[in-house]
């Protein structure tokens, strides 16, 4: 049974995490197919299968974080049969103009979770809020994502507020 190991995404990049599999098992793949969606603590990728197959099991589920080079699927033969599934259409980008005058509005929202409840956050933010108490349901997120430093913002503003509730009459 081949392996899929995580491969190395960028530099200096140890782990990341599992968001979606975009192949279920008995799902076939084709090389260079999207396989599944990593998130570290730089970027979400998408990770192709490095070859024609079926994938068997997923060892690393969902929500779950992988180190570069660890087992994270078992891939098996593709069946002979069976046709090759049509690549899906690339992601939309959206680009600004630079220069524009049209000012930017950031909007922080809840949390944001995926489509199974679950909060989406960067693995070092994850591991942040856990060593300093902080719930990431809390924690308000940008771009669909929770990231390290707004897991940081959240707890300079939870300790200011004790400070603000103190100093009222």
């Amino acid at each position: 049974m081949p392996e899929f190991k995580l491969p190395a995404i960028g530099e200096g990049v140890v782990e990341g995490e599992i968001v979606r599999w975009l192949k279920q098992p008995g799902d076939s793949v084709a090389a260079n197919e999207g396989l599944v969606e990593v998130m570290t603590d730089k970027a979400t990728v998408e990770i192709p299968s490095p070859r024609d197959g079926v994938v068997e099991r997923h060892v690393v589920p969902e929500g779950a974080v992988a180190a570069v080079g660890e087992v994270i699927a078992i891939l098996g033969e593709a069946a002979a049969s069976a046709p090759a599934p049509a690549p899906a259409p690339a992601p939309a980008r959206s680009t600004s103009i630079p220069g524009s005058s049209t000012p930017t509005v950031v909007v922080t929202s809840p949390a944001p979770r995926d489509s199974s409840g679950k909060v989406l956050a960067t693995p070092a933010a994850r591991a942040l809020a856990r060593e300093r108490g902080i719930d990431l349901q809390t924690v308000p997120g940008r771009e669909g994502r929770i990231t390290k430093a707004e897991v940081l913002q959240a707890e300079v503003q939870a300790q200011a507020r004790p400070l603000a509730a103190s100093s009222r009459p």
